[in-house]
């Protein structure tokens, strides 16, 4: 009897945790508001260099949200995807600790893919450069296009 009594309470055990599985992957489908991201992006950036983080799940932290701007809604998709790319990129480069290791080929790889998508989104769009710079008006198309043609 208490064999039987036992596994009945594994069992709703496994239901429960199957049941909250998936309200989470539920959840993580949804589409994103604004609010959301911005919660996310904070939390991601204040787990960054603190004691005991994993490096590799920080930067998979920061692809999932890069993932995660093209479900946002509104016209904030430059802006974010750029706030994103940034901080992936310094991730990437976090990665590798010390002057004595070097980068792995993979994340050298994906980390200059990063950092092309940002150029490109700045020769596109400008404005993205504005908040960095004293004059908003000073920063042109052709600035932005000079600024990736010298780095490519």
């Amino acid at each position: 009897k208490k064999a039987a009594k036992k596994a009945g309470k594994d069992d709703k055990k496994k239901r429960r945790k199957k049941k909250k599985r998936r309200k989470r992957r539920d959840a993580a489908d949804a589409v994103w508001d604004q609010a959301r991201f911005d919660r996310a992006l904070r939390d991601t950036q204040m787990r960054r260099g603190l004691k005991s983080t994993n490096a590799r799940k920080h930067i998979d932290a920061w692809r999932e949200l890069l993932a995660r701007v093209d479900t946002l809604k509104g016209d904030v998709r430059h802006d974010n995807r750029a706030r994103v790319l940034y901080h992936l990129v310094s991730a990437e480069f976090d990665a590798t600790s010390g002057l004595q290791t070097s980068m792995n080929v993979e994340l050298w790889r994906a980390a200059a893919a990063h950092v092309l998508e940002l150029i490109g989104l700045v020769a596109e769009q400008p404005t993205l450069l504005a908040p960095y710079t004293d004059d908003a008006d000073a920063v042109t198309a052709a600035d932005a296009a000079l600024g990736a043609a010298a780095l490519v």
